[in-house]
């Protein structure tokens, strides 16, 4: 386990507001919120709620639970209760919308949502509250609190914020949040949420980077964009008498952006169409003076400034996304669009002799949900005040452009935290390599205020081993790199060490693939070899899903395979991909991973983005050595640990760790492994070597077995 830590452990007198005069229960109980003392508070933000539920469930076995005063926040669709509002089509914005409109219909309306209480009664949130900290819970059991108490549990948990400060002087103070929730100072203003002196945790920190990234990016396709500009349209002629100035003023310059969004598309379909080589002229031509170093026809770079300069002259493109979020514009359009779709749809069941133009229309204007509008209007906000560091992406969806917003370093969105935080801790089990961390996220930190420690792993050396294999039984080098990772030769090597530790190892063999691509060329090679059927006469064999709906199921009949032994069969191989959905979140404790397998090193798939991210973090820094093959190296590397970190979960849990290609024995790739594990790799340079440092550990683990 390792964590980093940033603190600025200055105290300050809390200060208390003066009362006033109050009417009502409510209002009392809300002027006491604002008087309480701004008492130190622990933020523990993770991945995912599942992640948070078990971080909750540890601190109930802990002594100290008695003290603790505990609130999950959550997004409304993790704590929404009313189904109308859940149905709502359009995901998360069409869910907000509705959400919008049962809170503020009259209080007298059968529209009017039952679990929001009305201003009067709005002492049922501050009663929830109470009981939500009266234990600690996770967001399951705040939903079922919400609804035997009939009330809102999304905005019951928010009024928990301040009330969790106001606690004896024994008790401590926490907050669980998923990162979206953190990383945003959007949706910590939205919440109410203030991080000053105020102590951060952050699990699972190995993610971070990269959600940070994810947080602040956002797509949009050209067909998108014609459709939003289709219901805009359609919306103005239905409505634009009614409207008040200002509103058509403001819609109207929406309407400019859109034109504004869809030309530059248009300019950049058509330029991209002009560069791609032709069967009879050479493939290079001159670039346009628009474009930032384009490597190909499938995706385009552009500086922001280049994507709204046909038309930033006349649009504030700030002012026409703070219209469209101060008047949820966004899911009204949308849900509008919606309901135009299923007029349209009606319609085409009575009338089968639409023409070809209007079934056109209709399918643009389902494509404008209220998902996709608040899609549009996130490109708006990050084109209005664009990083320094933020690049737009253009790809294509066929011969449709999309337009996607891509942050290339996340440091200074993490600087409001690190400003406001009394403290900042990053912890993780998979971490190394570190320095990105602090180069990425903190890079104006002074090193007095930042620190590290790694702790070595809870089992003895002798519960696990861990080897490199260098060489095929042939000795043929194993080398994966993507040029020679598909030779018939390579694969069969690979094909024989994997009978081998099918052999070998007992219960659980876990592979992890660089890709699925990969996965699915090893496998058909294998499939017309006979290697997976010499694997299914000792193991039962499953291959991870890409779909996240099967993979309980396969997991289940993994294990299966693995406790219900017959004949001959030792259990069971799991095919697994790296960055999916197997290599982080699942334990593979005990059986279910007596051995890793790690195959080649997983480095990102080449791309102009990512070129253009490595050139960037290049500017970053004078040392001498390649920061922008450093970043990919670490990225790399990272996820091999996230991975080969699945199995050996407990103290008394054992397992073998494999990595078969020849640069795993290159010390400065073994430098980037955890400590625990690093000061045990052994180097194989052939194969018989191997064998020799595998067989033994798994005849002793047998045989141990056996005797107890």
């Amino acid at each position: 386990m390792t964590y980093l830590s940033y603190g600025r452990f200055d105290s300050e007198t809390a200060k208390l507001s003066a009362s006033k005069h109050n009417r009502t229960k409510f209002l009392e109980a809300a002027e006491l919120e604002e008087q309480e003392v701004d008492k130190t508070k622990i933020f523990f933000a993770s991945r995912t709620h599942s992640q948070l539920s078990q971080f909750i469930s540890e601190i109930s076995k802990t002594t100290f639970r008695d003290n603790a005063r505990v609130i999950s926040l959550a997004s409304r669709k993790n704590l929404c209760i009313n189904e109308k509002a859940r149905n709502a089509p359009g995901g998360d914005a069409g869910l907000n919308e509705r959400c919008r409109e049962l809170r503020t219909a009259p209080a007298s309306s059968e529209k009017r949502c039952g679990y929001y209480p009305s201003i009067d009664e709005q002492e049922k949130l501050l009663d929830f509250r109470d009981h939500a900290l009266a234990s600690i819970r996770n967001v399951e059991d705040l939903e079922e609190l919400g609804k035997s108490m009939h009330v809102c549990p999304y905005y019951g948990s928010r009024r928990a914020i301040k009330q969790s400060e106001a606690v004896p002087l024994k008790s401590f103070k926490i907050c669980t949040l998923p990162y979206n929730l953190l990383l945003s100072k959007r949706a910590r203003e939205s919440l109410g949420i203030s991080l000053k002196n105020h102590i951060v945790v952050i699990d699972e920190a190995h993610n971070l980077i990269d959600t940070i990234l994810a947080v602040h990016s956002c797509s949009v396709s050209m067909k998108t964009l014609s459709a939003a500009m289709r219901a805009l349209s359609t919306y103005m002629q239905r409505y634009g008498r009614r409207l008040k100035g200002q509103h058509v003023v403001s819609l109207k310059l929406y309407a400019r952006t859109l034109k504004g969004l869809l030309a530059f598309c248009d300019k950049v379909r058509s330029e991209r169409d002009a560069k791609r080589p032709s069967k009879n002229t050479s493939s290079s031509s001159s670039s346009s003076s628009s474009f930032k170093a384009p490597s190909g026809p499938s995706e385009l770079i552009f500086l922001p400034h280049s994507v709204v300069e046909g038309f930033s002259e006349d649009v504030n493109l700030g002012s026409v996304e703070a219209y469209l979020r101060d008047s949820h514009m966004s899911q009204k359009l949308g849900a509008f669009a919606e309901r135009e779709a299923k007029k349209e749809q009606l319609k085409g069941k009575s009338a089968q002799s639409k023409d070809a133009t209007d079934t056109t229309s209709t399918s643009d204007t389902a494509h404008a949900s209220a998902s996709a509008m608040h899609q549009v209007q996130s490109l708006l906000l990050a084109l209005a005040y664009p990083d320094s560091d933020g690049r737009v992406v253009v790809t294509f969806d066929g011969t449709m452009p999309r337009l996607t917003y891509q942050l290339l370093n996340g440091a200074e969105h993490f600087q409001s935290i690190v400003d406001e935080a009394r403290a900042i801790i990053l912890a993780g089990g998979t971490m190394h390599p570190i320095s990105d961390f602090k180069t990425f996220l903190m890079p104006t930190l002074p090193p007095t205020r930042f620190s590290s420690l790694s702790c070595a792993h809870v089992i003895p050396e002798s519960n696990l081993l861990a080897t490199t294999i260098a060489k095929g039984p042939s000795g043929l080098e194993m080398d994966f790199r993507y040029e020679t990772r598909s030779q018939p030769q390579l694969m069969d090597q690979l094909g024989m060490i994997v009978q081998n530790l099918v052999n070998l190892v007992p219960d659980g063999l876990v592979i992890f693939f660089p890709s699925y691509g990969y996965l699915d060329t090893v496998e058909s090679h294998w499939r017309s070899t006979g290697v997976l059927k010499r694997i299914e006469q000792k193991k039962c064999l499953f291959r991870e899903p890409k779909q996240s709906s099967e993979v309980q199921l396969t997991l289940d009949k993994y294990s299966q395979g693995i406790h219900s032994k017959q004949g001959k069969m030792t259990g069971s191989v799991l095919f697994a991909v790296v960055g999916a959905k197997l290599s982080e979140g699942i334990n593979f404790s005990d059986s279910l991973a007596r051995c890793v397998v790690m195959i080649g090193l997983p480095f990102p798939s080449p791309s102009p983005a990512l070129e253009e991210r490595k050139n960037y973090v290049r500017s970053l820094t004078t040392a001498s050595t390649d920061a922008g093959n450093e970043l990919v190296m670490n990225q790399c590397m990272r996820a091999v640990n996230q991975s080969i970190g699945r199995a050996i979960r407990h103290q008394n849990d054992w397992a073998g760790l494999v990595l078969i290609d020849k640069r795993f024995g290159m010390p400065h790739i073994q430098d980037k492994l955890p400590g625990w594990i690093k000061k045990s790799v052994s180097v194989s340079q052939t194969f018989p070597q191997a064998i020799k440092n595998i067989a033994p550990f798994y005849a002793q683990k047998k045989k141990m077995t056996t005797t107890t």
